[in-house]
C-alpha cells in the first residue's frame, strides 16, 4: 500500500531551458535522505505539459533509475490528451519498475463517466496489476469530476486502488470519497500543495502528494500525525503556510526559487505560465525559507557529482 508523503517532483532545467537530469536525480536522492517512501513525477507541479515525448521518457527514465538505486517507490504520471500515449508511457513506467501509475481525465471527457472509463481502459490496458492512481485536479489541466462521477468510475474499473483529490474543498470531498468507494479502492491522497494536509490525514487520506521543495517538513507531520501528535503536525503546518500561500500564487516560479536556494537544482528556469517572482518575492521567499531551516537536512551530495562542484 502507498503511505505517507510523496512529493510531486519539479522538472529542473538549465538556464538555457534544456532539461537537467542531474538536478532531477538529486531530487530524488534529497527524498530518500527525507525518509520519504517515494515520489511522484511526472505531473502538473513538473510541468509535464510543456515537455516534449522524448523529453519526458527521458526524465522518466532517470526518474526511475534514481527509484532503483534508493529503494523508492515511483509514481510515474502517465497523464496526456491522448489515451494511446498515456498506454505508451504506462508501458515505460511498468518496465522501468514503477510502484504505480498516475493519470487524469481529460478535459475532453467532460463529467461523462462513460467516456472517462473508456479513455482509463485504454490508457491502463496491460499493466500486470500495477496500481492505477485517478488524479481529480481542478482546471486547466484537470477535470475537477464530482465525486459521484469518480465514485462511477472506481466501480466500474477496479484497476485504480488510490485517488488523489485535490479539487476544494480537499477534505469533505475526500471524506465522500471515502464513505462510497468500492473495497478495491484503498486509499485518498492528497495534493493542492499541501495546504489542507492535517485535515486531510484526520479525514483518513493515506498520505499527501505536495510539491516537493520542502520535503523534509511533510515527511515530518506525516510522522507526527502517524505518532498521535496532531498539534505537532499542525504546528509546523502553520510554519509553511507563509511559503504554501506564496506559492498557491506563483507556483513553479517559488517552489524552483526555494529549490535553487537549497542547491538541489543548477536553476530556476521554469516553462509554465506562472507569474515571476520580483525582488520583493524573492527576499521574501530567502527570508521564510532561513526562517525553516530546522525543519531542512542540507543536501548530502553524492560521490560521483562531488567532482562537477
Amino acid at each position: 500500500m502507498l503511505r505517507g508523503v510523496f512529493p510531486v517532483l519539479s522538472t529542473p532545467f538549465f538556464s538555457d531551458g534544456r532539461c537537467d537530469a542531474r538536478s532531477l536525480s538529486r531530487l530524488v536522492a534529497q527524498v530518500a535522505q527525507a525518509k520519504a517512501p517515494g515520489f511522484v513525477y511526472p505531473a502538473i507541479a513538473s510541468e509535464f505539459a510543456t515537455l516534449s515525448m522524448s523529453e519526458r521518457e527521458g526524465m522518466v527514465r532517470a526518474a526511475l533509475a534514481g527509484a532503483a538505486e534508493h529503494g523508492l517507490q515511483a509514481v510515474i504520471g502517465i497523464s496526456s490528451v491522448s489515451a494511446l500515449v498515456s498506454a505508451t508511457l504506462a508501458q515505460q513506467a511498468l518496465h522501468g519498475g514503477a510502484a504505480a501509475v498516475m493519470l487524469m481525465a481529460p478535459q475532453a471527457a467532460g463529467a461523462d463517466s462513460a467516456q472517462i472509463v473508456e479513455f482509463f481502459s485504454l490508457a491502463t490496458v496491460d499493466l500486470n496489476g500495477c496500481p492505477v492512481i485517478l488524479q481529480n485536479a481542478p482546471p486547466p489541466l484537470g477535470s475537477s469530476l464530482p465525486v459521484p462521477v469518480v465514485l462511477e468510475v472506481l466501480k466500474a474499473l477496479p484497476a485504480i486502488r488510490y485517488v488523489k483529490e485535490e479539487n476544494l474543498p480537499c477534505g469533505q470531498r475526500m471524506t465522500a470519497l471515502l464513505v462510497g468507494a468500492p473495497a478495491s479502492l484503498l486509499g485518498v491522497m492528497g495534493g493542492a500543495g499541501g495546504r489542507f494536509v492535517v485535515e486531510e490525514y484526520l479525514r483518513g487520506a493515506c498520505g499527501s502528494m505536495p510539491s516537493c521543495e520542502l520535503v523534509e517538513a511533510h515527511v515530518a507531520m506525516w510522522d507526527l500525525f502517524q505518532g498521535g501528535d496532531v498539534p505537532g503536525a499542525r504546528a509546523i503546518l502553520s510554519r509553511l503556510m507563509p511559503l504554501l500561500n506564496i506559492g498557491s500564487v506563483f507556483r513553479q516560479s517559488s517552489v524552483k526559487r526555494v529549490l535553487a536556494k537549497r542547491g538541489l537544482i543548477e536553476s530556476a528556469y521554469f516553462r509554465d505560465t506562472n507569474p515571476t517572482l520580483d525582488p520583493l518575492d524573492c527576499s521574501e521567499i530567502d527570508t521564510i525559507v532561513a526562517d525553516l531551516g530546522d525543519l531542512m537536512k542540507a543536501f548530502i551530495v553524492p560521490e560521483e557529482e562531488k567532482d562537477l562542484i
